[in-house]
């Protein structure tokens, strides 16, 4: 009886492969588009009901709400560095400390505040806050 129950409740299984990692698919509303930002998101920002959507080649601006829109980039390495703004970690340039704030700048020379609230945030991430 022992050996029957050890059958189904102590089930040898095999062992799990290791996850191949993948790139991440496009965000839902990068398919709103209308202008040619590039293929990869960059930065989004808030504005009103819109959020404005930077990438290499360029911006656009678009009917979207920017929760909906963080959301959407969780698969991606980017972080919020403010209420308003997210940012790709792959797309900054530097990090400028300005008037006891930072800004992120990012390769198209794009500024963005980082908020005090992010910056820890920001700096367990590991990204470069130049303190």
């Amino acid at each position: 009886m022992k050996r029957l129950f050890d059958m189904f409740f102590f089930k040898k299984t095999a062992p799990k492969e290791a996850p191949v990692k993948k790139e991440p698919s496009a965000p839902k509303f990068f398919a709103r588009l209308t202008q040619d930002i590039g293929p990869v998101v960059w930065a989004v920002s808030e504005e009103k009901h819109f959020i404005r959507v930077y990438g290499e080649k360029g911006e656009d601006r678009i009917l979207y709400r920017f929760s909906d829109a963080v959301h959407d980039l969780k698969a991606f390495d980017g972080n919020c560095v403010h209420l308003q703004h997210w940012v790709l970690k792959g797309a900054v340039k530097k990090v400028e400390k300005v008037d006891g704030t930072y800004e992120i700048i990012l390769k198209n020379d794009v500024r963005f505040p980082v908020c005090e609230s992010y910056r820890r945030i920001l700096h367990e991430a590991e990204w470069e806050m130049g303190d």
